[in-house]
């Protein structure tokens, strides 16, 4: 930043997102604890591999919400999700799907899954990437005292403020079944 930016007025918008990246980043790296996989890392992610991890889920008969955090890349462009329900010839059995995807650009849910996509899914082989389908029981979030905590440090040597935030908290599996760890091709 310059000394031309506004820095009160945009510290709390990149201080929260350097915390919802941490954040992701933690829930995210629980994906590699379930046991249940769905593995089409030589293939692009389709409306069937979504509908395989359900099956997992479906096993054990959880209620409630289901979600999906998954990179960009399994969403959109050549082997994005979207390019089977927007073009596949067979899937054509939810216009409503597919003229939601191509006038928003996003589509909320697909296959009962809610979707959320983040950049802060790490990848161990390059032409594929990682992503989680759960149910709420499957991860569990503690914080211990206030959620963020923002602090303001001057450096009068320096003539700066630092700013820094911080927060203390862990994710841990909770229940196995209730996850599915799932691969797709990206490139």
């Amino acid at each position: 930043m310059s000394n031309a930016d506004d820095v009160a007025g945009s510290i709390g918008q990149i201080l929260g997102n350097a915390a919802a990246a941490k954040i992701d980043t933690l829930l995210a790296a629980n994906f590699d604890n379930f046991s249940n996989v769905v593995d089409t890392s030589s293939n692009a992610m389709t409306v069937d591999d979504l509908f395989s991890a359900l099956a997992f889920l479906n096993v054990y008969a959880f209620d409630g919400a289901i979600s999906g955090v998954f990179d960009r890349r399994m969403i959109w462009g050549t082997y994005g999700v979207f390019n089977d329900l927007v073009t596949s010839q067979t899937f054509g059995g939810s216009p409503d799907l597919q003229q939601e995807g191509l006038r928003a650009g996003w589509v909320s849910k697909i296959a009962g899954i809610d979707m959320y996509n983040s950049n802060q899914l790490a990848a161990s082989i390059s032409s594929a990437q990682k992503a989680g389908i759960f149910t709420k029981e499957a991860i569990g979030w503690g914080v211990v005292g206030p959620e963020l905590n923002v602090e303001i440090m001057r450096e009068s040597d320096f003539i700066r403020d630092r700013y820094n935030v911080s927060f203390f908290a862990g994710t841990t599996e909770l229940k196995d079944s209730a996850g599915v760890e799932m691969w797709a091709r990206i490139s």
